[in-house]
């Protein structure tokens, strides 16, 4: 994380393992595996990144408050009138309003509905969205925006669910989605 600095704006945890196992057939090892690809990267990588959303939104918070409220500071397109902000202000304000970052989780719709064979993958991504809603009310105060997308089965082709070939009746008798063109 240290290489992007402090211009981290997005973090995209996209990570998964699937273990195509029952609870009464996952083994531990096969719950530990999930847990520490499917919980614990995404915990980890958001914890590592939210120093630098957190150093981004306090910067730019900083430079709003030492401007005086009657001006603003000189830049190219400064005009010495109290009400009209110039360019600098307008993106400093718009990039505090912006927030300190964006921190997306890849959840499922496995999440909400059941599926065969997937207690492992279910249950780490319904904690990612659990994991999504804790993270957005310890960072809202500052304006780290978090979010989990639950998206379903999309046919693309030949349709590979799970790793496995769907059939047709799978599709007639599911909701698979079909990609936007």
């Amino acid at each position: 994380m240290a290489k992007f600095g402090p211009k981290a704006h997005v973090l995209i945890n996209n990570a998964a393992l699937f273990v195509f196992e029952s609870v009464e057939t996952a083994s531990g090892e096969d719950w530990d595996r999930s847990a520490a690809v499917n919980i614990k990267g995404h915990a980890l990588a958001t914890k590592h990144c939210i120093p630098l959303m957190k150093a981004r939104y306090l910067a730019t918070h900083i430079q709003l408050h030492a401007l005086p409220s009657y001006s603003c500071r000189p830049c190219d397109d400064h005009k010495p009138v109290s009400v009209r902000m110039c360019g600098r202000m307008r993106g400093l304000m718009n990039d505090q309003a912006a927030g300190g970052g964006s921190i997306v989780f890849q959840g499922s719709i496995s999440s909400f509905k059941g599926q065969p064979n997937c207690a492992t993958y279910a249950t780490a991504k319904g904690a990612i969205v659990q994991l999504a809603r804790n993270c957005a009310f310890d960072l809202s105060k500052y304006n780290i925006r978090c979010n989990s997308i639950c998206a379903g089965t999309i046919e693309v082709g030949e349709c590979v669910l799970f790793g496995r070939c769907v059939s047709a009746s799978y599709i007639a008798n599911n909701k698979v989605c079909q990609p936007v063109v």
